[in-house]
């Protein structure tokens, strides 16, 4: 009779093992998937932060671009310009050396 208390209680106790070992395993393994879910979580997040800090930076440039287009035009009309008055000057300088 004590060998079959000792084979039932050992037999409880393997079940029980195996039982206690299948519920750690189902609790780790969903602790696992939340922080792989975090983990993309902050990854995506950082990705997105990234991807619009280099909208920014496109926006700027090209707000750079504009502004250097326009600067050369407002160059080029000035010479343009200089160029007018450099003709006339020197027009009216051989005028008066004509007389």
């Amino acid at each position: 009779m004590t060998i079959e208390i000792t084979v039932a209680i050992s037999i409880g106790a393997a079940l029980c093992g195996i039982v206690f070992g299948y519920l750690a395993f189902r609790r780790n393994s969903n602790k696992d998937i939340i922080e792989e879910a975090k983990a993309q979580g902050v990854l995506l997040t950082d990705i997105g932060y990234i991807k619009s800090g280099i909208d920014d930076i496109k926006r700027k440039q090209t707000e750079t671009f504009d502004r250097l287009i326009k600067a050369e035009s407002l160059a080029i009309r000035a010479n343009d310009r200089l160029d007018v008055l450099e003709g006339k000057e020197h027009y009216i300088f051989n005028k008066k050396g004509d007389e």
